[in-house]
């Protein structure tokens, strides 16, 4: 297991003592260029945000005196774009507030230059953007998320440890031999059980995902099980992933037989699967059979994860199957932005970087653990 807390986690109060001094605080923002994409229409202007976070850090840290509410009030109305990047930057901040609750957690240190973004930051002048008292709160509030979302991360499932025979970790991929000579690949944070009988061939897919390679013997059948159902090999390739309640079964070679654990023992409810077919199982349900992609099914083995069509939101769950932190999406409207690429499943920031560029996203990253894209 990796440390708890990321390297360089130190000195909150140095942090604060340089805050005060240099009386400014860094932006997580910066730009190649001179404007900032907020939609799938619209550029906006760099200085126009700089100035809606600028807005943004002085109402959280103290209520605005009537002159300075004045003077916000004045700028919005001065241009629409104002309005936009105002609303967009209070979206962004407002993130942080629904981090998991860390109130209880003994917050961790972290120093300035721990905050940081893939692009230039631009100090903002002080002018009453922050008092001390409030800039150490809000340093010590987001080290100690910071520090629960990576306790999180690294500490895993101690119950799935203790059950699992076979596992890998945020990352990492797992060639694996059984007793009978059938072969499993397990990929990122997997875990397997093995329960072989006299006559059964029986193993229990935990979490995650699996390629299995079957060595023939039809006098004890080979059969995975999630917790929606079972997929019993009638062959000898296919993959199974299991996460958040659902199951998904992709047959590779020869057939698969798939049912639900209510129905495992009635062959007339049961989906026999050939090559390039998939099936979901899910709430009680197991739909019919449908056409998949090979080369998209088990990318993964070779290091690949390919999309095609996908929209942003199902390509940052993927990849945050592979990234040791959290990567999240602000707002609703980039969600559905439609991402057409191959990327390396060992490089999970430059898949974010490679997202930047090609959609015009930023990042806010603090440390390599938390990531916003906006």
């Amino acid at each position: 297991m990796k440390p708890i807390l990321p390297r360089g986690m130190i000195g909150v109060c140095r942090a604060q003592r340089q805050v005060e001094k240099a009386g400014k605080i860094p932006l997580f923002s910066g730009s190649k260029g001179g404007s900032v994409s907020t939609s799938n229409q619209d550029k906006m202007p760099k200085a126009i945000w700089d100035e809606a976070v600028a807005w943004c850090i002085r109402l959280d840290a103290e209520p605005l005196a009537p002159e300075s509410k004045r003077e916000l009030d004045r700028w919005l109305e001065a241009d629409a774009l104002h309005r936009k990047a105002f609303d967009r930057a209070q979206e962004v901040w407002g993130e942080l507030d629904r981090l998991p609750q860390a109130s209880r957690a003994k917050p961790q240190s972290l120093t300035q230059n721990d905050f940081v973004s893939k692009r230039p930051r631009r100090p903002i002048p002080a002018g009453g953007l922050l008092r001390f008292r409030r800039g150490a709160m809000a340093w010590t509030a987001l080290a100690a998320c910071v520090a629960l979302i990576v306790m999180t991360v690294f500490a895993g499932d101690l119950s799935l440890r203790f059950r699992a025979d076979h596992q890998t970790g945020v990352g990492q991929m797992r060639a694996i031999t059984l007793a009978d000579g059938s072969r499993v690949f397990l990929n990122t944070d997997s875990a397997l059980a093995v329960d072989y009988a006299g006559d059964r061939r029986k193993v229990r897919l935990l979490t995650g995902e699996a390629e299995f390679q079957v060595a023939h013997d039809p006098d004890r059948p080979f059969v995975v099980h999630t917790e929606e159902g079972t997929a019993t090999a009638l062959g000898t390739a296919f993959v199974v992933r299991q996460d958040g309640g659902r199951t998904t079964v992709s047959v590779l070679e020869n057939r698969v037989r798939v049912a639900l654990h209510s129905d495992s023992m009635s062959f007339s409810k049961a989906v026999v699967l050939s090559p390039a077919q998939q099936v979901r199982m899910q709430t009680g349900q197991l739909t019919s059979a449908q056409p998949v992609s090979l080369e998209k099914v088990n990318a993964w083995r070779r290091g690949k994860l390919i999309f095609e069509n996908r929209p942003l939101e199902e390509v940052i769950d993927e990849v945050n199957r592979y990234h040791r932190g959290w990567i999240r999406i602000v707002g609703t409207d980039l969600k559905t932005l439609t991402v057409n690429g191959v990327f390396r499943t060992d490089q999970p920031e430059g898949m974010v970087t490679a997202l930047e560029e090609s959609l015009g996203l930023r990042a806010v990253r603090i440390t390599d653990y938390l990531v916003f894209l906006y």
